[in-house]
């Protein structure tokens, strides 16, 4: 998440950093937001 929105980063870049694919860091990418959206809510 850090590297996808503060570094300012596409999916393809942080997908290449880490060796997955893009479908691998999209679906990475909503499971943070999902986890993220439910903590702010409690």
């Amino acid at each position: 998440m850090i590297r996808r929105f503060v570094d300012q980063r596409s999916i393809q870049e942080v997908a290449q950093e880490l060796r997955r694919s893009e479908g691998a860091v999209t679906q990475l990418q909503l499971r943070a937001l999902q986890s993220l959206r439910v903590r702010m809510t409690e």
